[in-house]
């Protein structure tokens, strides 16, 4: 956290893939908090956007296990600050937003 990269590493902890740089674009974060992973190796990223400078739109960003952006899509709410996430067996995304004290749950997107 802080360096606003996701890091792949093997076995031994060798780095063997890393992206993303400060920013609101698509392989770039801000704030960048938790990371899931699908039963695809999807991986999954709450970024709140929360840093100065930044969106200040929360997001949850999806990406391939190779690091190629998929897609994105806002926390919408009155009060955002997505934190911990976690996806289910059928692709459904749990995040908790940290702000407002509620779990929000979105369909599988492919």
């Amino acid at each position: 956290r802080g360096n606003e990269r996701i890091q792949k590493l093997d076995t031994e902890g060798n780095p063997i893939l890393a992206w993303g740089s400060k920013g609101s674009g698509p392989n770039q974060f801000c704030h960048m908090e938790h990371l899931g992973i699908d039963k695809f190796d999807n991986i999954y990223v709450t970024d709140p956007q929360s840093d100065p400078g930044c969106s200040q739109r929360g997001m949850i960003k999806k990406y391939t296990s190779t690091g190629h952006f998929m897609t994105q899509w806002e926390v919408v709410g009155e009060d955002v600050d997505p934190e911990h996430l976690a996806i289910d067996s059928q692709g459904y995304v749990y995040v908790s937003n940290r702000a407002d004290d509620r779990i929000l749950v979105y369909k599988p997107i492919n």
